[in-house]
């Protein structure tokens, strides 16, 4: 396969990835965006974490991070704990919360697991170049939007 025809699966990839973040799902009686699912399943798997922590491991702004924590309080989801200072805030599940990241990571196996033995098949040298592709799209993306917001985009 050309490079062209990779790298235009990669963006189509990131394309549909875009739309998926766009939709919601439901679980019981709440609905919650696929964003918000992320988030709750980052604070389900590191529990009595920071905002910017948060922000840090899903590539968001911890503005953003902000905004979908504070829907998942108003649906009972999370609860604000502090931290070892005051005015620190930690983000940890709350029972409804945790039954939800639950089945929500039933649900994500369905398309994670394909890909996990696809990419425990791959040696180490094809994961290592994978990994470099990988890094200089994040690198790119990031420069690419931090760009625009300095020019007021």
């Amino acid at each position: 396969m050309e490079s062209i025809e990779l790298f235009h699966k990669f963006i189509k990839v990131t394309n549909v990835y875009g739309e998926r973040m766009r939709e919601s799902e439901r679980y019981d009686n709440v609905i919650l965006h696929t964003s918000e699912l992320h988030l709750l399943e980052t604070i389900g798997d590191n529990p009595n974490t920071r905002a910017s922590a948060l922000a840090g491991t899903m590539g968001l702004s911890k503005g953003r991070v902000s905004q979908l924590a504070k829907s998942l309080l108003k649906k009972e989801l999370i609860r604000t704990l502090s931290g070892k200072d005051k005015k620190e805030i930690l983000y940890q599940l709350t029972k409804s919360g945790m039954k939800i990241h639950e089945e929500h990571k039933r649900r994500d196996a369905e398309i994670i697991t394909p890909i996990m033995d696809c990419l425990d098949g791959i040696d180490e040298k094809s994961r290592e170049a994978l990994n470099r592709v990988l890094d200089i799209s994040l690198r790119c993306m990031m420069s690419s939007s931090d760009g625009d917001e300095n020019r007021g985009m």
